[in-house]
């Protein structure tokens, strides 16, 4: 999972969406459960071809399904 990053005087922080790479597509209905974290899927996971097997990256936004 990778995280978008913001730099403030205090340090680096957390911000937006997040986004995963799986070998299984993922739909806007979908939700993970990520180190107690409940993250919903943001639209279609988009394919791409990495090494000759095809990965779907998707972007999550952190929360329940209301925000």
């Amino acid at each position: 999972m990778h995280f978008r990053q913001m730099q403030l005087p205090g340090g680096q922080i957390m911000i937006g969406d997040a986004v995963i790479s799986t070998q299984v597509h993922l739909g806007p209905n979908d939700e993970i459960v990520w180190h107690g974290a409940t993250y919903h899927v943001e639209g279609d996971s988009v394919p791409v071809t990495l090494g000759g097997q095809v990965w779907y990256r998707t972007i999550l936004r952190r929360g329940d399904k209301t925000g």
